[in-house]
């Protein structure tokens, strides 16, 4: 008598809410360093002012990072969604 083994079915991967941001999101390689500095200290929680004020710089600086962040990374200015949560998200992805 043959047994034949059905084959298992694979555990699925635990969905977040996030995870359409893997898709949606390029490499964050397109970064410059102040960029990345102003993305790394905005995943914090940090606003602008403290941003400005841990990185030495304006809080204009700041801002056009910021602008520059959501444009590279492809989140367009959307009535619901918060970019900085998005972004923030990603770079805590990305440091995994």
């Amino acid at each position: 008598m043959r047994l034949l083994l059905q084959p298992q079915p694979q555990p699925q991967p635990q969905r977040t809410e996030f995870d359409w941001i893997d898709a949606r999101v390029p490499d964050l390689a397109a970064l410059s360093a102040g960029e990345t500095t102003v993305l790394r200290t905005l995943a914090t929680g940090a606003s602008n002012t403290a941003i400005a004020t841990a990185l030495c710089v304006s809080e204009r600086t700041v801002e056009s990072h910021i602008r520059s962040i959501f444009v590279k990374l492809g989140l367009l200015q959307c009535a619901d969604e918060n970019r900085r949560v998005i972004a923030a998200v990603v770079w805590t992805r990305s440091a995994t």
